[in-house]
Parts: C-alpha cells; structure tokens; sequence
C-alpha cells in the first residue's frame, strides 16, 4: 500500500431505520482497523434515528452525523454522503447492514494487491430484521481479482456483488461521478461506470458483513418495484449499450439479459396490492426490457392468470441449489 496506514471512512446513509443504525454505527466502531471515520446522511427521517445517532457522543470514533433539510431520494443522499470525507478509502454502509470486525482489515489488504481494483466486495450472510441468518451469498470467482472488461461484460447480468457492501478508492468514486440521479438499480449502475473508465474488483470469499433483507406490513420495498424496473432500464440503455458500443463490442449479450431480466420480474403483476394502472405500466416497461420477444408476453399472461406460484416454486430451487454448490465450491477452495 502506499501509506502505512491509509484512511479509510465508513459512510452510512439512512432514512427512518432508527430500529437498525445503532448496530451498523457500532459495528464500523468496533473494526480491528482503525482509526476511521463515521459518516452519517439522514435523508430527513420522522423516526428517532436522530436520538439513536446521538447516543454515540463521547465516543472514541467520532461521528459526522447530517440530517437532509428535506428528503432527496437515495442517489443524492448517497453522493452528499460520499463526498465529504477525504480519506483514500470509502466504505459504503446501509445503515440496517451490519460489518464484521475485520471488514475494513481484509478489503484493505486485498485492494493494496490489486492496484486495478476500483473496489472489493466480500461473501455475505443473509439476515433477517431480527438478526437471524438466512442464507449466505457468495460468489463463484476462480480469481479474487477481476478485470475492467470482463466486469464488464458480466455486468449485463446484473449487478455482480454478494451485497451492496463495498469498500472504494475514493478517487475512483470521484472519477465516475459518484451516483447518477437514480430511485433504483444506483449500485449496480455505478459498478457499470467504474469497469467503463477502466477498474476491475476484488472479491474476498470470506464472510465480512451481514446483509439485512426484510420487508414491512406496508410492502415498502416490494412496492418499489416500479421504481426497480425503470433502474433497470436505465442501467441497460443509459450505461452498459454506451459502453459496450464505444468498445465495438456486440450489443446482443446485453440484450438477451435484459430479456432475463423482463422474464425474472413478471411476477410483480400477480401482487394484489398493485392496482390495474400500476400494473399496466410495469407491464409496458417489462415489454420493452423484454424487446419483441412473445416468451416475455406470455409469462406476463400467465402470471396474471393464477400461475406465478410455479415460477416462484422454480426460482427458490434454483436459488436453493445455487447456494448449497457455492458452499461445497467455497469448502473445496479453503481446503
């Protein structure tokens, strides 16, 4: 590494998750590596996020706590958050995720081996609101190191992380921009950015953090779905077709994954709580992610004719047995 000990910053953006921030707070407290900074955005939440943040005065870490005067939306909160410290690494915390202490340790050592590396990323456990574990997702990578052009090129399968828990260089950050101004699918775009300007990544199998996967009584982040679908889109049309075209490259790949993509999210037209209209616009837009293909159409119909519980049933085996071979793949590389 070029310093013997370079600075590193964990930065939390938040809005309403008060029940949450105080364990992710604490966990980038606790980190073997340090010093580091906290840095929290509060995207103007109405819950006690600012009396739990307040708890941690006095503490050896200080943290650098903003509440936004009114809500920005996730990309801008993000980007305010992420431009304030000027330390040479930036660690990117949803503020109801949870670091293990040798988070900022381990990423740290594995992007001073990768100097192409824009970013590291890690295996994950999978939990739920309660802090119980799920599952844990991991990735199949022969190299902890991967290219700008094949991050690239695997990147029209979406966003090739366990979670979006990410340690950056700050200046590759500051090179692509940051955020573009995104309600959905902002990670995954970005990661799209920094492979176009040149960077790979690093991947560490272990399991450095926990990533919370939960839902509300009022559907909150199913209800997003809209909001997911045109992310979607935008990564597709605005980011990777730029990219693939300014290298010469067929746009056939991108194409066909976005068909995956349109055929992956159907489901969401067989959810009770959206009404007709919502439906009807997702539907227009799984069309055209979808292109003229009559397989997207026709999975459209059935899921609004009662049949999507067998496409869930396949989906959740398919996820089951993917799972159980990155274990036994992961047993056989750590032996």
């Amino acid at each position: 590494m070029g310093n013997v000990n370079p600075s590193v910053a964990i930065c939390i953006p938040t809005f309403n998750q008060a029940q949450f921030i105080g364990e992710a707070i604490r966990s980038a407290m606790e980190q073997e590596y340090q010093p580091i900074e906290i840095w929290i955005s509060d995207d103007g939440s109405t819950d006690d996020t600012a009396a739990v943040v307040k708890n941690f005065d006095g503490s050896p870490t200080q943290v650098h706590y903003f509440k936004q005067p009114k809500n920005v939306g996730i990309a801008r909160n993000n980007n305010w958050v992420l431009s304030q410290p000027s330390t040479e690494y930036i660690v990117r915390l949803d503020s109801d995720d949870v670091l293990e202490k040798e988070y900022v340790a381990s990423l740290l050592e594995l992007l001073g081996a990768y100097r192409r590396a824009g970013y590291a990323h890690s295996a994950v456990r999978e939990i739920d609101q309660f802090g119980n574990s799920r599952r844990v997702r991991r990735l199949f990578r022969v190299s902890p190191f991967e290219d700008a052009d094949s991050a690239l090129r695997k990147s029209s399968k979406g966003y090739q992380v366990a979670a979006n828990i990410c340690m950056y260089r700050t200046r590759v950050l500051r090179e692509a921009n940051f955020y573009r101004n995104m309600d959905c699918a902002e990670d995954w775009d970005l990661s799209v950015r920094i492979a176009d300007a040149g960077w790979g990544n690093a991947y560490s199998p272990a399991i450095l953090a926990r990533y919370r996967v939960w839902n509300d009584d009022k559907n909150t982040r199913m209800r997003r779905k809209k909001k997911e679908l045109i992310g979607i889109e935008s990564v597709f049309q605005d980011s990777l077709f730029v990219a693939f075209e300014k290298r010469g490259w067929s746009t056939k790949p991108p194409r066909k994954a976005m068909r995956k993509f349109a055929l992956a999210h159907a489901d969401c037209l067989s959810w009770k709580f959206f009404s007709k209209d919502e439906k009807r616009e997702m539907q227009s837009i799984l069309y055209r992610l979808g292109g003229s293909s009559g397989v997207v159409a026709v999975k459209c119909w059935m899921v609004q004719h009662g049949l999507s519980s067998v496409f869930r049933a396949e989906r959740n085996l398919v996820t089951f047995a993917k799972d159980r071979t990155k274990a036994v793949v992961s047993l056989l590389r750590s032996a």
